[in-house]
């Protein structure tokens, strides 16, 4: 019975089918949970990209892109332009004049960094879900748009996965549902596709593209198919630079069927055609650039307003950047600043590892097939030049996200799929597992992160009531637990507040965890709710529920006691708020008791007898543990970094602080290191030794002991998170313990 050839068979799809049309349904719904999880503009990127948008829609034309000039688009003005004319063609109808009222920004927003507990909400919202009104209804009507062409992504990778399976003769059945779901169920794919982004649309391009060129090689090249490609590619071109990168693997497809099957006459069509489709649709744009920005692509504009960065080190690319991407691929969301379960990324990793380990075995046993290792090279030759020109970026700016990935996800998740299914794993319970974790996210992870502070009637039986007001704002009592805490532990705070009148003025505040020699261990601050409550807008008698965490450092060492600081202050004029009991009492600082510390003995392992929370200075150099014997005071460092040359320690007794007077200095102790730092390497530890000499009249009793660094050249001060770069170390009694001379 002779075999059907490959080229000849049907493609077996059906109007309907049952497993992509589950799968689609399944990513529509759970994409409307990230966009209701998601308050607008919080996504990455968004503002950016919906500014973009609304510009286009307003003056029906593109923004002319000016470094130095700040604009709400920023950098996203330099990207091609197709996605913001199709979601301002939607949106045209929309009143978005309330745009500059949506879109405004928190000031204490920490954006860029996921392991932020507070300031989440890069802008200001009055509720997490607003109206659909204005700005806010345009928004979600780009969302839904973006939805929608991240279900034609989902699609197009279920039959390139279709292809694939056609073309190596295996996993029919299985490989486009695993691939399709791993796309569909990837929770960073899902946050990306509910948000305003240009990615959407590349990917859905790119994925055609994919698809069609695993078509090309099952069916030959054809004047319909040359057509479909070009428009494809042409439409990538227009939509985001890197589906130039696209006709890199395309080409060789071609060029390889006109060699291998004769077909030259084709492939010079598909030329033409592929170039004519470029000059057509895309290149007008690439003309405006080049008259505007003497460059083609307008990404050295780009790079002028997002700003460069020097190239980081070979290791910083493969550890600190690598865990970025990695991390970014499968799920940081907000500002990326929010993380998903702590789990999920072993998960993942796992998932990653297990299908490229598949991945090889079945290269290994395909290396004799020229039918299956063609199209497995190919897809392989797709993730190598994005993720190769992914790195060439990231060596410019700071671009180190697994979304930039995504447009070959047709080739990337077809891969992993077949890498996985060597492993004999059961198709359907791995989808639904991925899809289940891709619903809770939002639930656990997203939707907290924008939570709003309770209102509650009575102060609570566990909260310890106080008298303290500032100004209008009346601290009705506290909670905070009293018990002990260790390194990566997390201190929970949780503040009752009862405004008295409407304030007219958004005031700040801050919640600091301190030792008992005041030094500030943890800082946090914002507007109360973690970011999320304007004191404009909370209303007068209501008692609101405010709760902070302060994250302990998991390498913390010491024990100690802990006590939490709280104030109000206007930001940015930095006036505070005096907090004052009923009868009329200064209270300054405000401090509450917080329990203690205690490293349960990991400290001891140093070789001094005071292990403390360390200190750091300029960002490479901290200080471990330190001892004294009389007035001698030894102390040990640690170099995370090269630190400057010439650097030198100094030791400050300084008298108790006086309301209007100067710190008085009781004695000092300067003294370089032995080794100078210009030798220090990272990661090294070194001791200096320090006499304290008295340099005034000292009165029996406790006193504040400071520790800094300053170059004995130019003497600047090493950077601190102190005030005036020294920190206070501990109190020590005078006389000192031993006569020393002291």
């Amino acid at each position: 019975m002779s075999e059907t050839p490959l080229a000849a068979r049907k493609f077996p799809w059906r109007p309907v089918n049952p497993e992509i049309a589950g799968l689609l349904l399944a990513f529509l719904l759970v994409g409307l949970l990230y966009t209701w999880a998601t308050p607008v503009l919080e996504a990455s990127d968004e503002p950016h990209h919906f500014a973009f948008a609304e510009y286009v829609s307003r003056h029906r034309a593109l923004p002319v892109q000016v470094p130095g000039e700040i604009t709400p688009w920023a950098q996203e003005g330099s990207q091609p332009p197709l996605y913001y004319i199709l979601v301002a063609a939607l949106i045209s109808a929309i009143d978005t004049s309330d745009l500059p009222e949506v879109m405004r920004p928190n000031p204490h927003a920490i954006v860029g960094d996921p392991s932020t507990i507070n300031n989440h909400n890069r802008f200001l919202h009055d509720t997490p879900t607003p109206p659909l009104r204005g700005t806010v209804l345009a928004i979600h009507v780009a969302r839904v748009f973006s939805l929608l062409l991240s279900c034609g992504s989902v699609c197009a990778v279920w039959l390139a996965a279709h292809e694939l399976a056609t073309l190596s003769e295996q996993h029919s059945r299985f490989l486009p549902f695993l691939a399709a779901g791993l796309v569909a169920f990837n929770p960073q794919f899902l946050f990306n596709s509910a948000s305003v982004n240009n990615d959407n649309l590349i990917t859905l391009l790119a994925s055609l593209v994919i698809w069609q060129m695993l078509a090309l090689l099952r069916s030959g090249l054809n004047a319909r198919r040359s057509i479909v490609l070009a428009l494809l590619l042409a439409l990538a071109a227009v939509s985001k630079l890197s589906g130039l990168l696209l006709l890199a693997p395309v080409g060789l497809a071609a060029l390889w069927l006109a060699l291998q099957r004769g077909q030259r006459r084709e492939f010079i069509r598909f030329v033409l055609l592929t170039a004519l489709g470029l000059l057509v649709v895309a290149g007008p744009w690439y003309a405006r650039n080049l008259a505007l920005y003497g460059e083609f692509t307008g990404s050295q504009t780009m790079l002028d307003i997002f700003g460069r960065r020097p190239a980081p080190s070979l290791e910083t690319l493969l550890t600190e950047e690598f865990r970025g991407l990695r991390f970014s691929y499968w799920g940081i969301f907000g500002a990326f600043n929010i993380f998903g379960p702590a789990f999920f990324y072993p998960v993942m990793d796992f998932v990653t590892l297990a299908g490229a380990a598949g991945l090889l075995r079945a290269l290994w046993q395909a290396r004799a097939r020229r039918e299956t290792l063609v199209p497995l090279s190919l897809l392989l030759f797709c993730v190598a030049l994005f993720s190769i020109a992914l790195v060439i970026w990231t060596l410019q700016t700071a671009a180190s996200t697994g979304r930039l990935l995504f447009p070959v996800s047709a080739a990337s998740s077809s891969l992993l799929a077949l890498g996985l299914l060597r492993w004999r794993l059961p198709v359907r319970p791995v989808v639904f597992a991925l899809g289940a974790l891709a619903f809770l996210i939002p639930l656990v992870s997203i939707r907290p992160a924008y939570h709003r502070p309770l209102l509650v009637d009575e102060l609570p039986v566990a909260a310890t009531p106080t008298d303290l007001s500032f100004e209008n704002i009346d601290l009705a009592g506290y909670v905070i637990p009293q018990g002990q805490v260790g390194p990566g532990d997390t201190l929970p705070v949780t503040l009752y507040w009862r405004p008295r009148e409407q304030s007219d003025l958004n005031y700040s505040f801050f919640v600091h965890l301190q030792d008992e020699v005041g030094r500030i261990l943890v800082r946090n601050y914002g507007f109360p709710g973690g970011g999320s409550l304007e004191t404009t807008r909370w209303q007068p008698g209501v008692m609101v529920e405010d709760r902070w965490e302060l994250p302990v450092p998991s390498d913390a060492r010491g024990d100690l006691p802990l006590r939490v600081q709280i104030g109000w202050w206007k930001y940015p004029e930095d006036f505070t708020i005096p907090a004052k009991t009923r009868d009329g009492s200064l209270i300054d600082p405000v401090l509450l008791d917080a329990g203690s510390f205690s490293d349960g003995g990991a400290g001891e392992d140093l070789p001094l007898e005071n292990a403390i929370w360390p200190l750091e200075y300029g960002k490479s150099i901290r200080l471990l543990a330190w001892e004294q014997d009389g007035p001698q005071i030894t102390l040990l460092w640690e170099a995370i970094a090269p630190p400057a040359p010439d650097l030198q320690v100094f030791l400050h007794l300084l008298d108790d602080p006086v309301a209007g007077e100067a710190d008085r200095m009781l004695a000092q102790g300067d003294n370089p290191p032995s080794i100078p730092t210009a030798d220090w390497r990272t990661g090294e530890r070194h001791l200096t030794q320090h006499r304290l000499m008295k340099a005034a009249d000292v009165k029996p009793g406790e006193y504040r002991l400071f520790v800094g660094w300053y170059s004995m050249t130019q003497g600047w001060r090493l950077e601190a998170d102190c005030p005036f770069n020294y920190c206070p170390l501990a109190r020590i009694d005078y006389p000192f313990t031993q006569d020393g001379g002291s």
